[in-house]
Formats: C-alpha cells, structure tokens, sequence
C-alpha cells in the first residue's frame, strides 16, 4: 500500500508541474506568449488570438484578426511603426467581453507610411493589464495623389506630396530631359513656351505618376 502511496504522489507531482508549463504555451494574449495559437487548456486566458494580417486597400491598409477565446476583454489598440523601436496608436476597436466563439475584427489604417508598415495590437483587459501581439509587416506602395499647382504658369510649378524618396523628371515634347530632382518647387521661368511632361518614381525608379505641365 505504501508503494502505491508513494506511486500516486509522485504522479500527481509530475502533472502539476506539468500543468505549469502549460501557461507558457503556444501563443495566446496573456499566456507568456504572443500571437500564434493555443494548443493547451491548461490555465484561462484572458484572448485566444488565432490570426492577425494585413493587406493593402486602394490607399488604404487593411487589417484583421480573429480570436476564439475572450475573458475580460475591454479593447484591442492597434499600434503602428516604421522600424519596430517606435511605437504609435493609431486606432482602437473594443473587445467582446468574454466569448468562447470566433470573432472577427477589423480595421482600416487611413494614412500609412510608404513602403513599411510595422503593426502589433495591445489586448486591455477591464482591469488594466495588457499583453501584445505579433507584430506584422505590410508593405505600401500605392498611387500617391499628386497634384501641381499652379499649372498652367510662367514662373515655378509647385508639386504636392513629393517625397525624399521620389524622383522626378520632366521631359519636352521631343523628348530631352529639361528637368531631374526631388524638389516640390520646380523654376520654369527660363523655359520656352510649351508643353512637357512631369514623371515621379517611387525608390526603385518604378514610374508612379504621370501629369502634363503647360508654360506660358
């Protein structure tokens, strides 16, 4: 009987640790891990995040993450940055309280940066403690909605939303090349009279704009 005892002891001692461990699982809000999913039950988690990705909308990022489990989940703050140091909010979207069913959610980042786009959420708990994701990377390189100003004119063509990383070149009408830079703020007083055309690249030299000028 003793042997026994000692036997059922010793089993029970193995599971506990073994139970401990549990909590620093395979990836869930609160759980010692971020992002990933959870493959254990052995202690309650505040979020069971499964998925969390991003993509490019038009002019605009879209994300979206799904969990399967909530306890105590006041809201989700979604943050952004450029280089994985710096951090910003951008957008907040509550939680469900507590839930045991999948539960989609969404979010439109309005103005990202161009090229990369670093995002993580922050999962706040009604009690004020909070744990972070995973953070993704997506990448932005849509149309930028340039515009030149005034057009047509006989002094400077200023163009909005030029970049450090844009490149410009403005070519005559048979073709030479009249103008080469980066400046927003272009002087044309010394041109002839005509028409030309305005090209900005993007950092790879990848043609992203194409407008007509006109000087008098």
């Amino acid at each position: 009987y003793g042997n026994y005892l000692l036997w059922f002891i010793a089993l029970a001692l193995f599971f506990a640790i073994l139970t401990s461990f549990g909590c620093g699982g395979v990836g869930a809000f609160g759980c010692g891990f971020v992002g990933g999913v959870y493959s254990g039950a052995a202690c309650a988690l505040p979020v069971t995040l499964i998925q969390f990705s991003g993509q490019t909308n038009s002019t605009r990022i879209y994300l979206e993450w799904e969990t399967i489990t909530e306890i105590n989940n006041l809201k989700f703050e979604i943050e952004r940055s450029k280089d994985l140091i710096n951090w910003e909010t951008i957008g907040i979207v509550s939680g469900n309280g507590n839930s045991y069913t999948k539960i989609k959610y969404n979010y439109f980042d309005q103005s990202p940066y161009l090229r990369n786009n670093y995002y993580r959420l922050k999962q706040v708990d009604f009690d004020g403690a909070y744990e972070y994701s995973s953070s993704i990377l997506v990448y932005f390189d849509q149309e930028t909605p340039f515009n030149v100003y005034p057009n047509p004119t006989d002094n400077m063509f200023t163009i909005s939303n030029i970049e450090d990383e844009h490149s410009i070149k403005i070519y005559s009408t048979n073709g030479q090349l009249i103008y080469q830079g980066n400046s927003g703020k272009i002087i044309c007083s010394n041109w002839p009279s005509g028409i030309y055309q305005l090209i900005v690249s993007n950092s790879v030299e990848k043609p992203i704009k194409k407008l007509r000028l006109v000087k008098y």
